[in-house]
């Protein structure tokens, strides 16, 4: 129905481009957010989180393999090949599966905060470190090999 109804509105006109990204931003900036940080606020904390992490470090480090295998099979070059690696190693837990999962245990807030204790310590890390240096390695194909490792280091 949802889907009915967007059609309809945008066929008439009373949806426009701006409105997606409007739409978006407030889901990203503001709601996501706000379910993460109510959810938090009642969590009990336990050092299994560390299994977690590591587990999700672990299969994060196996999917950027994959990843840039997938890209030398395709013979996927330059800055092409970032975005293959990034996508298979990396997944975006706030986009969907954290509303997935408070819908599916709308009662058990234990399974929202293990979801997002264990994306943020499994991945974050991971993202920041290893996903900026792979996007700056591939992102830099105006320059030598030699030159992007220094680049990547520096």
């Amino acid at each position: 129905m949802l889907i009915i109804g967007v059609m309809l509105f945008k066929h008439f006109g009373l949806l426009k481009e701006e409105f997606g990204r409007m739409c978006s931003t407030l889901i990203t900036r503001v709601t996501l957010p706000a379910l993460i940080f109510i959810t938090l606020i009642h969590a009990e904390f336990d050092w299994d989180y560390t299994k977690m992490t590591l587990l999700l470090m672990s299969a994060s480090v196996v999917g950027l393999g994959l990843g840039w295998l997938i890209a030398r099979a395709f013979r996927v070059d330059g800055p092409g090949t970032a975005p293959v690696i990034l996508t298979t190693g990396f997944s975006s837990s706030s986009v969907l599966g954290v509303p997935l999962i408070s819908e599916l245990y709308p009662g058990d807030k234990q399974q929202v905060v293990d979801a997002i204790v264990s994306s943020v310590l499994g991945m974050a890390p991971l993202v920041i470190t290893a996903g900026t240096m792979i996007a700056l390695y591939y992102g830099a194909h105006c320059l030598n090999p030699k030159e992007r490792r220094k680049a990547v280091l520096s």
